[in-house]
Formats: structure tokens, sequence, C-alpha cells
């Protein structure tokens, strides 16, 4: 199920975009192979970007989690970019926001540079 996420790479930085819901076996593990092969291919720069998932669960934070600790003890960074408003929430209702780059990004415009979001904010 490798077609639910979209990999491309601009310089250092690897982009994965994941589709739909992150919340059954098969998503999840589309979501950790992503991510592994990314770090078995010494990508330690990851935006993920969460703009075309609708609702995540408690595996998918662990596994966002689990990579940005391995990523940083590699001197990496797992960014997580463009959240709807649910899976913004829950990140935010789990803490795992305060462990996670999270911020918005306009892909579109090529000078754009992310902005935090702080919690609470729409």
């Amino acid at each position: 199920m490798d077609d639910v996420i979209t990999r491309s790479r601009v310089g250092a930085l690897t982009y994965l975009s994941p589709t739909g819901a992150l919340v059954d076996e098969a998503a999840l593990a589309a979501l950790l192979g992503a991510l592994t092969a990314s770090l078995a291919s010494n990508q330690t720069q990851l935006v993920l970007d969460l703009s075309r998932v609708t609702v995540i669960n408690g595996r998918a934070i662990e596994i966002m989690l689990e990579t940005a600790a391995k990523l940083a003890a590699l001197g990496g960074r797992l960014e997580t970019v463009n959240p709807v408003e649910l899976v913004r929430d829950v990140l935010l209702a789990t803490g795992a926001d305060e462990q996670l780059a999270v911020a918005r990004v306009d892909f579109g415009d090529a000078g754009a540079s992310a902005a935090a979001v702080p919690p609470g904010a729409p």
C-alpha cells in the first residue's frame, strides 16, 4: 500500500504525504514503511504533510514520535505540516504537538516558510 504515501525530495528534505485515515493496519504499515525507508536511506530531514490525512489514532502518533526521536539522535528532524483541523486537535489533545514540530506551509509559494502553529490556534 505504498501508493497511500507520496514521497518527494527537494535538496536534503524528504517530503512524505499520506492520504486518508491513518488508523487501519495497512495505512499504519505504509506510514511506518515510508518513514523507515527514509531512515534506511540516510534521509534525516523529513517533512510529513498531513493535509490529506483525515484522522489519526494513537499508533500513528507513536510512529511519528518514535521516528522523530530516532531522527533527533541522528541530528535530523521530523516536521509535521498542514494538519487538518481534526488531526491538529488530536495532536493538541494528546500533547504530541509539544514533541513534534507542527507547522502550516503553503507549498505553492516557493518563498513560503513554516510558521509554527501555537496551541489552540485555528
